[in-house]
């Protein structure tokens, strides 16, 4: 519901409170009067009061209770949170429907509990990803208006400040960054152009500075996962086509941290890596993998033993983005057709915490659930569907509501009156390349 609206909570009244005192003053006069006339001014009553009551009613609940509610969308197309500082950060995308879909994207940053929300930006973002202190929140937009600002730009917010800051430009093909843990490079993964034989190129460069990127790799076919590793700073490349590496499909590691010529390692044979996730000691690393090719939207689960360089299956069918550690690194997170479970690396076993719910529009298929990741607590927070952030309590073992996209709704009110912006879900699932969560300046 949207908060009251006390001026025309007062003027609708007001109309109703004067027609109503109107009426009885002058019901004597409408008595001698023609019939006619008569008929005319309790038309005239009957109109105001109605318009009287709207407006009324509009105060009350934010629409014209005429015209019914409005049909108002919003959907969580990214989430991420930060387990140092407790903060969620999600990208949303809403609107209201009507012969034209009206719908914008933006992006917020809420506390631990939900209660505070702050919107940051309207526009494109591609993406998004946490320093690892938690104290700053690196944004990938594209095509901001207003300035001459190049098509792909690095921002960063700080929500101690509530201050968003261009850092730097990126490649015109940017699709993906990550941050390192000493929060001084990055890494960027570009989009194949059609006249480079489907060549994907990473790059690593500084966070400041935009003249020092250079290649690491290039790698064919379609787009494979890579990540930082937490302790050592190496680098962690998935490749499913033969690449600069070599002929070999698998997981390769280069340490050193991007710096100088380095030699990459093969340390696992094995195609379709999509995601890489390494446990904070870098002992373990969980690998979420395509079974086939795209369009193909079937994922497997992994978890990798580093050491001994095996890759132990652990569950089918679960969700591209759905697999996070815990600080210590024990558990393993993940979500699949089933619902909420953990992996155990030291006993192997998998434990469900919350049982995926069937959907309203198919009873036979089950909710989606994604794991976001844990809070120094031991909670669990979760993404279900494309409405609802909640979180796991370890000791009693419930569930609660830590945000819902009615507390945005604010947010994307003023889209009734304004003119179609043209991004919808599908089309951000498209740009985005995977389905997860114009621009102005902010």
């Amino acid at each position: 519901m949207e908060p009251v609206n006390y001026g025309l909570l007062f003027l609708g009244g007001g109309i109703c409170v004067c027609v109503l005192i109107g009426v009885v003053v002058t019901r004597r006069a409408v008595r001698v009067k023609p019939v006619g006339l008569r008929l005319a001014v309790w038309l005239a009553a009957g109109l105001l009061c109605f318009g009287g009551s709207q407006i009324l009613g509009r105060g009350f609940v934010g629409w014209w209770p005429f015209l019914g509610p409005p049909k108002t969308f919003i959907r969580l197309v990214k989430v991420k949170i930060s387990p140092s500082s407790r903060r969620i950060a999600l990208v949303a995308i809403g609107g209201h429907g009507g012969r034209a879909i009206r719908s914008a994207q933006r992006l917020f940053v809420a506390d631990e509990r939900g209660e505070q929300v702050v919107e940051v930006c309207e526009g494109n973002v591609r993406d998004i990803c946490w320093s690892n202190d938690g104290e700053q929140l690196y944004v990938l937009r594209r095509g901001v208006a207003g300035k001459k600002r190049p098509s792909k730009s690095l921002w960063r917010y700080a929500p101690s400040t509530r201050k968003l800051s261009y850092v730097r430009a990126l490649p015109r093909r940017t699709d993906r960054l990550s941050i390192d843990p000493a929060d001084e490079k990055l890494l960027i993964t570009t989009s194949p152009e059609s006249g480079e034989g489907g060549k994907v190129v990473l790059l690593c460069g500084q966070i400041e500075n935009d003249s020092e990127d250079r290649p690491l790799c290039w790698r064919k076919g379609w787009l494979g996962g890579h990540a930082w590793g937490p302790k050592t700073g190496s680098i962690f490349v998935a490749t499913n086509e033969p690449s600069s590496f070599g002929d070999d499909r698998g997981l390769w590691v280069l340490t050193g941290g991007g710096k100088g010529s380095l030699q990459p390692t093969a340390i696992l044979e094995m195609r379709g890596i999509e995601r890489i996730r390494l446990n904070p000691a870098e002992t373990h690393a969980s690998l979420v993998v395509r079974r086939r090719p795209p369009p193909c939207l079937a994922f497997d689960l992994y978890v990798l033993e580093l050491a001994e360089g095996f890759a132990a299956p652990v569950a089918i069918g679960v969700e591209l983005a759905s697999a996070a550690w815990d600080g210590e690194g024990k558990r393993l997170i993940f979500a699949d057709t089933v619902g909420l479970k953990t992996y155990n690396v030291s006993t192997h076993r998998v434990r469900l915490l919350v049982e995926a719910t069937p959907t309203r529009m198919n009873p036979s298929f089950p909710e989606s659930l994604k794991a976001l990741g844990c809070n120094p607590s031991g909670d669990v927070l979760f993404q279900r569907g494309m409405s609802k952030v909640e979180m796991y309590d370890s000791r009693t073992r419930r569930t609660r509501v830590v945000l819902h996209t009615r507390k945005l709704r604010r947010h994307f009110k003023e889209h009734t009156t304004k003119p179609a912006l043209g991004m919808t879900i599908r089309k951000y699932e498209r740009q985005s390349g995977a389905k997860e969560t114009g621009a102005t300046d902010p």
